[in-house]
């Protein structure tokens, strides 16, 4: 079967084709000077008795068989003797996220850093902010640590609004709506359809706390060294209670006096430690 050639016109250095190199520096195939072609700065090796790439009248050309190298992709009618490159179909260039520099955006709002823990098999970015001059006012800070949150791509971010080691409440919504809400894509209404206000009255426009605690979080630390993970592990926090692991997951990790959440989803508590990417089943002793 006969090789097909596709031409490029080459204007120095061209991507595909690499450099086109002095004459007769790679040699010759059937009187015409052989060009040397790379992919990505690698050399791609023609095999023997393959058509290499040439200059032919003034032109670069490259077999087109070889292009599939660098992910050309085409068709070939043997009857019509056509041709068909096919359009490879990229993502629209994004701007890189650097997590460090979103979490330090959240630092500098208030906020305690960015956990990232998996809630019911959804992957869920967490923040805690500690309360300052009352939710009405607090909240519009609140509101631009969740537009920072949104870069981690988790399916939830939740913040965590908290007073010593007092849990007051936490504010959820779903990420994909927090972008489409970040980008004037939906309403605030819209947007307060997929947000949860938990120990909030969420009638107004940040919510008002309806009491100082809430039953289903609780935020204290773990009162001395925490080293992970293990079934039937106790867990003394400095607020004095003391929880029990009920579930097998297993972790090690060293910290010291680390920030713990334990909230309550169904009739099951569950735990996390702040810094580590695992939750754990628990119940209450003391």
């Amino acid at each position: 079967m006969k090789k097909k050639v596709i031409s490029l016109t080459i204007a120095g250095v061209v991507a595909l084709s690499g450099v086109v190199s002095a004459a007769s520096m790679w040699g010759t195939y059937k009187g015409n000077d052989i060009i040397k072609i790379t992919v990505d700065g690698r050399p791609l090796l023609v095999k023997t008795g393959d058509v290499p790439g040439m200059s032919f009248n003034g032109r670069t050309m490259i077999p087109i068989n070889l292009l599939k190298y660098a992910g050309v992709t085409y068709t070939w009618n043997q009857s019509t003797k056509t041709v068909d490159i096919h359009k490879t179909t990229t993502e629209p260039a994004t701007s890189s996220v650097n997590p460090s520099n979103i979490a330090n955006n959240i630092i500098s709002n208030g906020g305690d850093g960015v956990t990232l823990v998996k809630i019911n098999g959804e992957l869920t970015s967490i923040v805690y902010f500690q309360e300052k001059s009352g939710i009405d006012i607090d909240w519009k800070v609140i509101q631009k640590i969740l537009n920072d949150m949104v870069d981690y791509n988790a399916v939830y971010s939740r913040v965590v609004y908290y007073n010593g080691d007092t849990t007051i409440g936490y504010i959820e919504a779903k990420t994909a709506s927090l972008k489409k809400f970040r980008n004037d894509e939906i309403t605030a209404e819209q947007m307060k359809q997929d947000t949860v206000w938990s120990g909030f009255d969420s009638s107004s426009s940040g919510g008002t706390a309806t009491g100082s605690t809430t039953s289903a979080t609780i935020v204290s630390k773990i009162d001395g060294e925490f080293d992970g993970f293990e079934n039937g592990k106790l867990f003394t926090l400095q607020n004095g209670q003391i929880w029990k692991q009920t579930s097998y997951e297993y972790k090690y990790t060293y910290k010291f006096n680390p920030k713990v959440t334990i909230y309550k989803d169904g009739s099951s508590w569950y735990m996390m430690v702040d810094g580590v990417d695992k939750q754990v089943k628990v119940e209450q002793i003391k």
